[in-house]
């Protein structure tokens, strides 16, 4: 997706109570759009100055609210980088800290403050590409939103002056580090597995409500999940008292063959779905297998 899609997703995310951002999936959401895996960064500077054709930001921005925070945290993220060959040439990191008047209880800004900080988003974008540096992501918790910007030494004398000079009323405030393994990208802007579960269900989620759905109706939602052995299976399908196990079945040409479909009578609301996701995917982890996702039809009507 592209930033300017991702930024209206997070717009949209951040005026919504935390309750609703949930984390749900679909088993063919997850097979169409497989979480990558973390790069490797290099660890030796390379000599001369940053290649032109390295690009300093990609198309593939992500948006999701992480899980398992006591408030609401709606990280944006670039996860097409090449960070792997960007942080050498980009080792310095300034976090932009803005803050932003009247938050909500769950520390969201409302529609007045979202304009301004998504004006603010696009001048520090155009600033990074005319200077070649790099913006892989912002986070927006407790009143405030954090940019993180890498570029070269001189970002920590640049920058600062650029922001006060554009928006000299704003409660803003820097902090310099220097990162040459981008550390900050790898584990805090970066989706964990968790996250990128939650990356798909919003999309999921959004194609159901697209058809019409009205998430509250309870249907039939049917779960998958996979093992390496027959043994590990029968382990967790002995866990599934408030389920139904519908079909057992292997696949030979798989590292985890031996599946189960499972099911069970639910609305798909993200703080109803959210917990039984959540709950089967570290479930299926403990047995040695893999979730793979749950999927059901689509309901128009409200009963």
């Amino acid at each position: 997706m592209t930033r300017q899609f991702v930024t209206a997703i997070a717009t949209a995310l951040a005026v919504v109570s935390f309750s609703a951002m949930g984390c749900s999936t679909a088993k063919d959401e997850v097979r169409e759009t497989p979480a990558p895996e973390k790069q490797k960064l290099a660890t030796t500077k390379p000599s001369g100055p940053l290649p032109p054709e390295l690009a300093t930001e990609s198309e593939r921005w992500e948006v999701y609210a992480r899980y398992g925070t006591l408030k609401p945290q709606i990280v944006v993220v670039d996860a097409g980088l090449e960070a792997d060959k960007l942080a050498g040439y980009l080792p310095q990191l300034v976090r932009v800290r803005v803050s932003f008047p009247n938050p909500d209880p769950s520390g969201m800004p409302d529609r007045k403050a979202l304009g301004w900080l998504n004006e603010i988003s696009d001048f520090l974008h155009a600033l990074a590409q005319k200077n070649r540096w790099s913006i892989p992501g912002w986070v927006t918790h407790d009143g405030v939103r954090d940019f993180y910007v890498y570029g070269p030494s001189e970002l920590t004398k640049a920058l600062p002056k650029a922001v006060r000079d554009q928006y000299p009323e704003i409660d803003v405030a820097f902090e310099a580090e220097q990162e040459p393994a981008w550390e900050t990208y790898q584990t805090l802007l970066y989706p964990r597995p968790v996250d990128w579960q939650v990356i798909s269900n919003q999309r999921v989620i959004q194609k159901l409500r697209d058809l019409g759905d009205t998430l509250q109706t309870p249907r039939k939602v049917m779960h998958w999940a996979h093992f390496p052995s027959e043994e590990a299976r029968e382990s967790f399908a002995e866990t599934l008292d408030e389920f139904e196990v519908d079909e057992m079945s292997k696949a030979d040409d798989s590292q985890m063959p031996y599946a189960v479909r499972f099911s069970h009578t639910t609305s798909v609301e993200p703080p109803v779905i959210n917990p039984v996701t959540i709950r089967l995917m570290r479930l299926a982890a403990a047995h040695g297998g893999e979730y793979d996702g749950w999927e059901t039809s689509v309901t128009t009507q409200v009963e």
